[in-house]
């Protein structure tokens, strides 16, 4: 029997070592890949006033980058490309094509962050070779998508033109603008809207209405939880919001709660 007890006690002192030596191993292993990675910056769209300073110095930072391709509509093969940037480590001539200075900047001379937004959408026709850019004007894109109904195919997108709150950078603390791109129509338009923020939207497609979920511009608290929230439909018409709920509807519900 001590025989027996003196085997399983070898046996599991052979186990644990082994499962120690593993784990040391798959540690180092991490630690090593941890200290070769890239270092990660934060991949938003840089303000106007760095922009002219380097335009200044005739150089740039920022490189476009193209993001995958997503069929938009079937009837014309057209397809949605959306555009990124990546962050240069040294900064580079303007006068090189993008092509030029991709070969002569390494992989490593990129610091990109993974979640970055967009700055742009392009549409590419593939039965007409025709491509179309549907900005004109720096943004920075933290959301689109693609809505087709009966009678409309939208691309309706959202985001970030100007530095509102002068933190040096395009980001969610800014105003955000939103626009409609017709695809039937042809017709890109930036939505008139100053009395909302803009915090989602969805597309009805059985009765082809653009939502928005809003909150009031003029509020100053910065904790989502307090602020009241609203819903506005897009009139195509008149390319403005307008509250589904009234604002005599709003006053009744708010008085039921207060008695």
């Amino acid at each position: 029997m001590s025989g027996i007890n003196r085997y399983n006690q070898i046996l599991i002192s052979v186990i644990g070592t082994i499962i120690l030596i593993a784990v040391l191993v798959t540690g180092v292993n991490l630690l090593i890949d941890f200290l070769k990675s890239d270092t990660y910056v934060e991949n938003t769209l840089i303000v106007r006033e760095e922009l002219d300073s380097l335009k200044e110095l005739n150089v740039r930072n920022q490189i476009v980058s193209l993001d995958g391709i997503y069929l938009f509509d079937s009837a014309s093969n057209t397809y949605l490309i959306p555009v990124r940037h990546k962050q240069l480590s040294d900064p580079s001539s303007r006068d090189d094509q993008v092509f030029e200075l991709l070969d002569a900047q390494s992989i490593s001379g990129y610091q990109y962050y993974a979640y970055g937004n967009y700055n742009n959408l392009v549409l590419y026709e593939f039965s007409s070779s025709n491509t179309r850019v549907l900005l004109d004007s720096r943004m920075n894109i933290d959301r689109y998508d693609l809505f087709s109904s009966k009678s409309r195919k939208l691309v309706v997108f959202t985001g970030w033109d100007e530095d509102t709150n002068s933190d040096g950078k395009l980001s969610e603390e800014d105003f955000k603008i939103a626009y409609v791109y017709n695809h039937g129509s042809g017709e890109i338009k930036q939505l008139n809207n100053s009395s909302y923020k803009i915090l989602s939207f969805e597309y009805l497609e059985n009765i082809e209405q653009l939502v928005f979920r809003v909150t009031n511009a003029q509020t100053t608290s910065t904790k989502r939880e307090e602020l009241p929230e609203f819903l506005v439909f897009y009139s195509f018409e008149d390319n403005m919001l307008i509250p589904i709920v009234d604002q005599n509807t709003l006053n009744r519900l708010q008085e039921i709660i207060d008695n």
